[in-house]
């Protein structure tokens, strides 16, 4: 599955099921430019020469020149993880340690650089922004061959940022996997319920859909903007509840037990999905 995600909002824009004998990067720029037909207009105007006000962060699956292209070509500003190849690392261990510049992070310690960096496979030199800190010997996984004593990220990007501002933009496309989690989690995205593609592809659809609407209600009803509930919450707190719906006259009246723990709240409930 491939899912094009609003972080800020938390809903799903554009997705697509792909077979299993493709790689991530199959066919992408035609997900993209469907991708970006969703997005509102207002997003997409840009100045001559400047960028536009939508930012993407891809993994190393999408480093591709066709996709570095097509983004620059619509003034998006990209941050996409480099592959670390042979001719990367090559290049990496040629500089020496003067070239860095140590900065502090909310993880500690790292070295940062930029440099310009032209590889056979791309049209033209583009930014490259390197990040290094030291070799972890004590955890439980290490490499077999460490490079002099430090883990190398790179990071490729059309953004004037500070290192440390791409790195820490980077990092935050892990939410994205939290996203994922929840949908296999608790809508069961994960299951293949068909032999027919275009049918699990519709199915696909159908459950983002329904995740959407959940944080929707989240957000509009239940007025949760911070620490959002995850749907199987939703669905346990709010949705499958003790009660019972009773006719009095002409009216249909929703009786809650006694001890549900979120009685209170229901009147701003009721108002908030009454509003218009």
């Amino acid at each position: 599955m491939q899912p094009c995600r609003e972080r800020r909002s938390g809903l799903t824009l554009w997705s697509r099921l792909q077979p299993g004998n493709c790689v991530s990067a199959t066919d992408f720029v035609r997900f993209l430019e469907q991708s970006w037909q969703v997005l509102p207009r207002r997003f997409q105007r840009h100045r001559k020469g400047a960028l536009c006000k939508v930012l993407v962060r891809m993994d190393r699956g999408y480093a591709t020149e066709e996709i570095f292209r097509w983004l620059e070509k619509q003034a998006i500003g990209y941050v996409v993880k480099m592959r670390m190849t042979c001719s990367l690392w090559t290049l990496l261990l040629s500089l020496s340690g003067a070239a860095y510049r140590r900065r502090q992070t909310e993880a500690g310690p790292v070295e940062v650089c930029s440099l310009c960096w032209h590889p056979p496979s791309w049209s033209r030199s583009r930014r490259n922004v390197i990040v290094r800190w030291p070799e972890e010997s004590d955890r439980a996984q290490t490499d077999l061959f460490d490079a002099l004593g430090y883990t190398y990220a790179a990071f490729v990007t059309n953004l004037d940022w500070d290192e440390q501002d791409v790195c820490r933009f980077y990092d935050k496309r892990a939410d994205v996997e939290n996203h994922i989690q929840e949908a296999k989690a608790d809508l069961g995205i994960g299951h293949i319920p068909t032999q027919n593609f275009h049918v699990n592809a519709a199915d696909l659809e159908l459950r983002l859909l329904a995740h959407n609407q959940l944080l929707l209600f989240s957000r509009n009803v239940l007025c949760e903007s911070q620490l959002r509930p995850r749907a199987s919450t939703i669905r346990r707190k709010w949705l499958v509840i003790a009660g019972k719906l009773i006719r009095d006259g002409r009216r249909r009246i929703l009786k809650l037990a006694q001890d549900h723990p979120l009685k209170h709240l229901w009147p701003l409930y009721r108002f908030e999905v009454a509003r218009p």
